[in-house]
């Protein structure tokens, strides 16, 4: 169904759901899809003390078309690269300092199949921690199938 929905049942069997690799501690604390006329998911998870850890969305390329961009005049706070994750085109955003009040964000592209993932790290241990971090939950959304 296109309907819009926050039902966790009816989200989970959306074809764009995936249930990413993240930390057994973390849980669900808002799902929807097809938000707003879009086609896709949105799922925001907490950690184990209940603090908004991570943001994951799966949409049909064009779902939330947006333009945007961002400009910092120091590249220790901020970090914007584009890169080629795993065959696919993907905006990466970190920041080298690891601050505590950064986040960390991928977007990865699957033009083949007309799907964007994202993924925004809240969570002190993907701040903290190597972009890699980020960047496998990111991965794990495609490469596993519900």
């Amino acid at each position: 169904s296109r309907d819009e929905t926050f039902d966790k049942d009816e989200v989970k069997r959306h074809p764009l759901w995936r249930a990413p690799d993240i930390p057994m501690e973390w849980e669900i604390h808002a799902i929807s899809a097809n938000f707003q006329q879009s086609y896709g998911v949105t799922v925001l998870y907490v950690n184990e003390e209940g603090y908004l850890a991570l943001e994951t969305n799966i949409y049909r390329l064009g779902a939330i078309g947006h333009d945007w961009s961002f400009t910092t005049t120091d590249p220790t706070i901020l970090k914007i690269e584009t890169r080629i994750i795993d065959g696919y085109p993907a905006i990466v955003e970190y920041s080298p300092s690891k601050s505590i009040l950064s986040s960390t964000f991928i977007m990865i592209y699957d033009e083949i199949n007309g799907v964007q993932y994202s993924v925004t790290g809240y969570d002190s241990f993907l701040k903290k921690n190597d972009i890699s971090a980020t960047i496998n939950i990111a991965r794990s959304l495609y490469r596993t199938v519900p």
